[in-house]
């Protein structure tokens, strides 16, 4: 234990500190040290896009602009950096989060 988290233990005098324990013998495995609220509301998809008029250019029967999102908000109280939609098991393994991508588009038709 780095000696910043050992001023962070517990102690009778200061009970509301960050660690249960001052070594690195896990003394906090049975308890909910690390459980977290792991309630989400997420911006997963969104797509805006114009069609233009028909005969606009010639030889062009369909023209159309658009612009799309993926992921592009999550709010969460869920740790930092980490995607609070994990596995099956409730575990958080430390993957890597959900990209998030941006893409424009023309769809032209003849």
């Amino acid at each position: 234990m780095t000696p910043s988290r050992q001023v962070q233990r517990w102690t009778p005098d200061n009970p509301s500190q960050l660690y249960p324990r001052a070594n690195n013998t896990r003394g906090y495995k049975a308890s909910d040290f690390f459980v977290e609220d792991g309630s989400f509301l997420r911006l997963q998809n969104v797509t805006i896009g114009y069609n233009f008029k028909p005969g606009l250019i010639a030889g062009i029967s369909t023209l159309r602009l658009f612009a799309a999102g993926n992921n592009l908000l999550t709010f969460t109280k869920f740790n930092k950096g980490f995607d609070p939609e994990m596995g099956l098991d409730g575990i958080n393994w430390g993957n890597y989060p959900r990209p998030r991508t941006y893409s424009l588009g023309l769809s032209v038709g003849f």
